[in-house]
């Protein structure tokens, strides 16, 4: 079993949403800061090439992407988030910006 300290996570961010909840409950969780890598993605139409940017070319364990829920076109985002989680064996979280700034806690 990996732990959470020795996990590396991709964070792919659509431009313009916050991370700091994520990162900070990853640090409290105990991740190290030097295992987060944070990419800023244009917007939700590329999300999956974020997430598929840090498949190829980066040694992340999982990926993180938020989205900013704006396009209207959350299902096609999590259908292709689910295509590179199979096709990359690789743990891929979706979280809608508009969510996580209205949950409180995050």
């Amino acid at each position: 079993m990996i732990k959470a300290s020795e996990v590396r996570v991709g964070i792919a961010v659509v431009e313009g949403c916050q991370t700091y909840r994520i990162v900070n409950e990853l640090l409290r969780m105990g991740c190290r800061e030097e295992n987060l890598t944070i990419k800023i993605i244009p917007n939700d139409l590329h999300l999956a090439l974020g997430v598929l940017f840090f498949a190829e070319y980066t040694d992340v364990d999982c990926a993180i992407a938020v989205a900013s829920g704006t396009s209207g076109r959350d299902g096609e985002i999590i259908r292709s988030l689910l295509d590179l989680q199979i096709q990359w064996n690789m743990p891929i979280e979706y979280i809608n910006h508009n969510d996580l700034i209205n949950c409180g806690t995050g």
